[in-house]
């Protein structure tokens, strides 16, 4: 998959606050305590919600390779 297509597929079907803790953590580097405190949520919430998402993502990409071969 090429750059675009893949941010195209991160992008799909997040929340609004998936979303925003994505950016946060990868265009901002913030630490998962700051983002908790930008978010009002608890850094082990924000924890969940990233290990959650990188579980969704791993699926999908997973799903989406395998409609490719």
């Amino acid at each position: 998959l090429s750059r675009d297509e893949r941010v195209n597929l991160v992008g799909q079907k997040l929340t609004d606050q998936e979303r925003r803790i994505v950016y946060l953590k990868y265009w901002e580097e913030l630490p998962m305590r700051e983002i908790g405190e930008l978010t009002g949520l608890s850094e082990s919430r924000v924890c969940k919600i990233h290990t959650r998402l990188l579980e969704r993502l791993q699926d999908r990409f997973r799903v989406h390779q395998e409609e490719s071969v």
